[in-house]
């Protein structure tokens, strides 16, 4: 989860804990810019723990993330780019467009790129128990 640390000990335990339970392929997904130092370096530091297992590395592009783009999709790219063009008009050019609660919101850049966006500890919760 890309806001939270990454920790490559307790995904080794995981890895471990699932081959004791005779499961022999898995899935890793990592987010990009993750602190473990993405797809690549997690794949080399799980195949230096576990030399014997096989290891692959895809890298989705952009467009393979989430399939075609639904009516709300398009009305959302629609709304936030207008809003951009409305914001550059009068200008605002050093402000991100986003959504907050269903309303177009702007957001400073400087406070776009240093706010690291926190997550629900229930939801961490849950994670762990699905996977």
């Amino acid at each position: 989860i890309p806001e939270t640390p990454t920790d490559l000990n307790r995904l080794v335990a995981y890895l471990q804990t699932d081959f004791q339970k005779k499961r022999r392929s898995g899935i890793i997904i990592v987010a990009e810019g993750d602190d473990g130092g993405g797809a690549y370096d997690v794949a080399q530091k799980v195949q230096a723990q576990f030399p014997d297992w096989e290891t692959k590395v895809t890298v989705l592009g952009h467009t393979q993330r989430g399939g075609k783009p639904n009516a709300f999709d398009r009305i959302l790219a629609s709304r936030m780019g207008h809003a951009a063009v409305l914001a550059l008009q009068s200008g605002r050019n050093r402000e991100m467009v986003g959504v907050q609660g269903n309303q177009i919101a702007y957001v400073p850049l400087e406070q776009a790129i240093k706010h690291h966006a926190s997550i629900s500890p229930y939801l961490l919760e849950l994670v762990d128990a699905l996977s």
